[in-house]
């Protein structure tokens, strides 16, 4: 049945990748591309590429290391694989992926990482492909616990496929709200708002699949106004190693400037306190 689920897996982010290459044409002829946006098109795949491998290589790692725990424990719990197995490591999985986006907001270091997503001043499907390369190094950690909740590392690694094909196809501005579907799942016009520096926008809407949790954990916005793209600051690059270490100098040069390992832990680690 395994073999069955990740087949369909893949077939699942070629009907995304179809959807959004289409999608990507029609934003290309609707909007008009200038030379400068097809330009950071090709920018941000060439940032997908390394990405993917590095991602590959860690989740890989997780795979081996979450099996060689169950078999070196004897976990015993890890639930057979089936419909509602699959339905309960796709919620949970996408929860995970809930909370680890929130991280990657709060915490420095994590934000560091994952900027490059949020820099560009455009939105279309091409943004999908423009990711920091050092993601996948933070992505995999909370996901190694997963097994002691009965989800088997195949699973894990099943859900994450699925919700990172969902993802894809929300990097749109060529559709609008969705009805009834805006309250269940994540929809383009909630992740224009996750995109958007507007004060309003920012530090709103984490959700990969589902929406309850940035409802539940008052971090949902509704999009009214419509975004301003980008991050806080003057950046623009369409250089993709300038793109990836953006947000490196600036906090390379707060730590440099600690008073003490304490304070330069905190410029590191220390949560900040999110937009309300």
């Amino acid at each position: 049945m395994l073999d069955l689920l990740f087949e369909y897996e893949y077939k699942t982010f070629l009907f995304f990748m179809s959807v959004c290459s289409c999608m990507l044409l029609a934003e290309i002829v609707k909007k008009k591309f200038s030379k400068n946006i097809i330009i950071e098109c090709f920018t941000n795949y060439g940032m997908h590429i390394p990405f993917r491998s590095v991602e590959v290589f860690f989740f890989y790692l997780l795979y081996e290391v979450q099996w060689f725990v169950v078999d070196s424990l004897g976990i015993f719990w890890i639930f057979e694989v089936s419909v509602w197995s699959v339905i309960y490591a796709i919620v949970v999985v996408d929860y995970i992926f809930y909370v680890t986006h929130k991280w990657f907001h709060e915490i420095p270091i994590l934000w560091i990482a994952h900027a490059p997503h949020h820099s560009s001043r455009n939105f279309n499907f091409m943004t999908y492909f423009r990711v920091g390369l050092f993601e996948p190094v933070f992505n995999v950690l909370p996901l190694f616990p997963l097994i002691f909740l009965g989800i088997s590392p195949d699973l894990v690694l099943l859900s994450m496929g699925l919700i990172g094909s969902y993802q894809s196809w929300v990097h749109t501005e060529l559709v609008g709200k969705l009805g009834v579907l805006e309250k269940i799942l994540v929809t383009p016009s909630q992740h224009r708002v996750h995109h958007g520096c507007n004060s309003k926008y920012m530090d709103k809407n984490y959700g990969g699949v589902l929406c309850i949790w940035d409802r539940l954990h008052g971090t949902y916005e509704e999009e009214i106004e419509k975004p301003m793209y980008g991050v806080p600051g003057d950046f623009e690059s369409l250089n993709p190693i300038k793109v990836i270490f953006s947000d490196f100098p600036a906090l390379i040069d707060k730590v440099k400037k600690a008073k003490n390992i304490r304070e330069a832990m905190a410029y590191l680690f220390k949560r900040r306190v999110l937009n309300k």
